[in-house]
């Protein structure tokens, strides 16, 4: 009986990874160190709860993109460009959107945030085209690069994300070349590749003169 059960951990962990490659959501291995050959209940259970985390914030980021009309990234045809979003949101407040590209040399910018329109108690999300940064393009795709946001992408989610229904997340998607990558963190995350997200958010705020909502250092 002993060994069933353990065959059958084994294969439900392999199937798990599996369905995370196909999504195209940062590769576990990414994640964490590589488990034991034998992994217990627990650690299993642990990152099925992730892996329902990874599942929710993709549904809000698509649900958010076709209400954009900015296109869901992860679904969109490769044209050899690089894209990067920074969204900030998931809460209680509309989501605010930094989104980047490079194709064939050129970079550009634009920034999705909320606005009253011209009726009483409405709002509308324009897509505002963006001003290069104040330290260059280059220096700050280099910036972007050494705090883990480039292709592939070298930041990891948090083990332990556990976040308030109230609070507002950081996510950060990457399509570059028909690869997509996603991570996220909370506001309030501790981690250190959480804390670098923060830190290149923080950066968009200064080199651009937008206001994502980031947090305080």
């Amino acid at each position: 009986m002993q060994i069933i059960e353990l065959t059958f951990l084994i294969f439900a962990l392999a199937s798990l990874d599996n369905q995370c490659a196909r999504d195209g959501v940062v590769n576990r291995q990414s994640i964490s160190a590589t488990p034991s050959p034998s992994p217990s209940a627990g650690y299993i259970k642990q990152r099925q709860v992730l892996q329902g985390e990874v599942d929710i914030i993709q549904n809000a980021i698509n649900r958010e993109s076709l209400k954009l009309k900015i296109g869901n990234l992860k679904d969109t045809a490769s044209t050899g460009a690089k894209e990067i979003r920074m969204w900030i949101g998931f809460g209680i407040l509309v989501p605010r959107i930094f989104i980047y590209r490079e194709l064939n040399g050129k970079q550009e910018a634009f920034f999705i945030t909320a606005k009253a329109s011209g009726k009483r108690g409405q709002i509308a999300m324009p897509q505002f085209s963006l001003r290069p940064p104040a330290s260059g393009w280059n220096e700050f795709a280099e910036f972007m690069k050494n705090h883990g946001i480039d292709s592939p992408m070298k930041l990891s989610l948090d083990e332990q994300y556990a976040p308030d229904p109230d609070e507002e997340a950081i996510a950060i998607e990457i399509k570059s070349h028909g690869k997509y990558e996603l991570v996220f963190y909370t506001l309030s995350t501790k981690s250190d590749n959480g804390q670098k997200a923060l830190e290149v958010c923080r950066r968009i705020e200064q080199e651009f003169g937008i206001l994502m909502g980031c947090g305080e250092r």
